[in-house]
């Protein structure tokens, strides 16, 4: 007799709404002869279907498949901040993503979605850990970044006034005082 079970923990976190996340999982569910599947039921539901441990031919112990999914994998939300896309890093991201999914073992042991400005890693821990750190990377390498500008009084004066005088359109009472001041 089939089992079904519903793990409250397959929807909880970003991972479950990565959709080839379940073939990563059944990838190793195959490789440790596990006999159940992972499948994505909605967009932030993974379930995972299995003969019960009394079978004594296909049961599984689901605390197995619990320590597989929790110890085997890693996930990784990466937000990209809107100010601070260029078409640099927007080039760069995108060949990042590519990357991925030209590695012989995409969809195996790492995979990803894309939502807007958010990339969701899931795999491995150790090409998790190396690609968070490489998008991490781009993001800090085109990130706008602060520096120390020193004005003189003239300069702050005159910055002051010229940012003032804009508010005030060119015919308020300050424009006489920068003409003198410049």
């Amino acid at each position: 007799m089939e089992k079904k079970n519903l793990h409250h923990s397959f929807s909880d976190g970003n991972w479950t709404i990565i959709g080839d996340a379940t073939e990563v999982i059944n990838y190793y569910f195959k490789l440790f002869d596990m006999i159940c599947i992972c499948e994505q039921t909605s967009r932030t539901n993974v379930n995972v279907y299995h003969f019960d441990i009394t079978n004594p031919q296909f049961g599984i112990d689901e605390q197995r498949i619990l320590d597989l999914i929790k110890d085997r994998f890693r996930s990784v939300t990466i937000p990209l901040n809107q100010q601070s896309i260029s078409s640099k890093l927007t080039k760069d991201w995108a060949d990042l993503e590519e990357e991925i999914r030209q590695r012989n073992d995409y969809k195996r042991k790492i995979c990803f979605s894309k939502e807007s400005n958010t990339i969701y890693l899931f795999g491995v821990p150790e090409l998790i850990k190396e690609f968070r750190q490489r998008f991490e990377q781009l993001i800090h390498k085109y990130n706008p970044q602060p520096c120390k500008i020193t004005l003189s009084e003239r300069q702050v004066f005159l910055r002051y006034f010229l940012c003032r005088s804009y508010s005030f359109h060119s015919s308020s009472i300050f424009s006489p005082m920068l003409r003198k001041a410049i």
